[in-house]
């Protein structure tokens, strides 16, 4: 028997991934010489936008950052019920 597997990744799960080993490597090297790393989340959303900048903020909680910037009051509750602070 022969078993064709088609593993399709797309260019923007690449470029994601790229992103996320860019980020982590760099956030490491910060840490490895004591500088904290602050993430800035600066932007005032619409209503239909908050899917995609909850998306973008589990993104970003994968990493050891020292603080996270935001501008919006909503996102700012958002990470208070969202993710435990």
């Amino acid at each position: 028997m022969q078993y064709i597997v088609d593993y399709k990744i797309s260019v923007q799960e690449v470029k994601l991934k790229t992103l996320a080993i860019t980020i982590f490597i760099i956030i490491q090297l910060m840490l490895t010489k004591n500088v904290k790393v602050y993430a800035a989340f600066n932007t005032l959303l619409q209503e239909n936008k908050i899917h995609a900048a909850v998306k973008q903020l589990n993104f970003l909680s994968q990493f050891e950052v020292d603080a996270l910037i935001v501008q919006d009051l909503g996102i700012a509750n958002i990470i208070k019920n969202i993710f435990i602070i």
